[in-house]
C-alpha cells in the first residue's frame, strides 16, 4: 500500500489495518484492510483453489448482456444471495457449485471473521438484521453458513478492472468485503482506488478489505 501522510495510514501486505479518518475528537474507523489469515495453506492451496473455481464456473456460465457490460465494468459478474429490488434471480447450478467449493467458503470466513473483529457492533446489527429476515421469509438462504453477508457478487477474469463506482443499493454505513484472486504481480497492478480518499492501495490475491462500499467511491487497476 502506498502512504498517505493525510490519513495517517501505513500498512504491510497481510497485516490487518485500520482506515481511520481523522475528524473531531477521535478517528472514525470507516473501514479495515484485513490482509489474510496466517498459514502457508492460505497461499499454496486456498488462493490458487478458488481462483480456478472461478475460472471452471466462468467456462460453464452462460451470461446475459446485463452481465457483462454494466456499470461495475465490462467484465463477467454474477450476483448471487439475497437482495430486494435489484432483479436478482435464482442462482444457477453453476453458482451454487462455486459457493461450496472448500477454498471459497474458507475466504467467506475469513472476511466474516475479520467483519466481526473489527466492527463487532456492526456486525451484531447485521445478525440482528438477518435473523429477522429469515424469520419473516424462512425459505431465504444465505450463500454460506459461516457468513453473515446477504449477498455476493462474482466479478470473472481474467482482468476484472472496476470503473470508478460506489454500491448505491447497499446501506451507506454498512461494510462491503472485498477479496482478490487470480495470478498477478500486486506492485504492478491490481490496486484498490479509494477516490474520496486519494488512496492507492496495495491488493495482493487472497487478501481482503473491508469498506462501506455505497459511500466510498472506488475501482480497481488493471493487472
Amino acid at each position: 500500500m502506498q502512504e498517505e501522510e493525510d490519513h495517517g495510514v501505513t500498512a504491510e501486505n497481510g497485516i490487518a489495518v485500520v482506515l481511520a479518518q481523522p475528524g473531531g475528537e477521535e478517528n472514525r474507523v470507516f473501514g479495515v484492510l484485513a490482509g489474510r489469515p496466517p498459514g502457508s495453506d492460505w497461499d499454496e492451496e486456498v488462493v490458487p483453489g478458488a481462483y480456478w473455481e472461478l475460472d471452471q464456473t466462468k467456462d460453464e456460465c452462460k451470461f446475459d448482456p446485463k452481465d457483462l457490460k454494466h456499470r461495475r465494468g465490462r467484465f463477467p459478474v454474477q450476483a448471487t444471495g439475497i437482495s430486494y429490488g435489484g432483479g436478482q434471480e435464482v442462482s444457477t447450478s453453476e453458482t451454487k457449485r462455486l459457493l461450496a467449493s472448500p477454498s471459497i467458503i474458507r475466504i467467506a470466513g475469513y472476511a466474516n471473521y475479520a467483519f466481526q473483529t473489527w466492527a463487532p457492533r456492526l456486525y451484531d446489527a447485521y445478525v440482528h438484521t438477518m435473523d429477522e429476515l429469515y424469520a419473516r421469509n424462512p425459505q431465504l438462504r444465505p450463500n454460506f453458513d459461516n457468513s453473515i453477508f446477504a449477498s455476493a457478487t462474482i466479478n470473472f477474469g481474467p482482468s476484472a478492472a472496476c470503473f470508478p463506482h460506489v454500491d448505491e443499493l447497499n446501506m451507506p454505513y454498512r461494510w462491503c468485503a472485498i477479496t482478490a484472486l487470480g495470478d498477478f504481480d500486486p506492485a504492478r497492478g491490481g490496486h484498490l482506488v479509494l477516490w474520496d480518499l486519494k488512496m492507492i492501495i496495495e491488493f495482493p490475491a487472497g487478501s481482503t478489505i473491508l469498506i462501506p462500499s455505497a459511500t466510498i467511491r472506488h475501482s480497481n487497476i488493471p493487472v
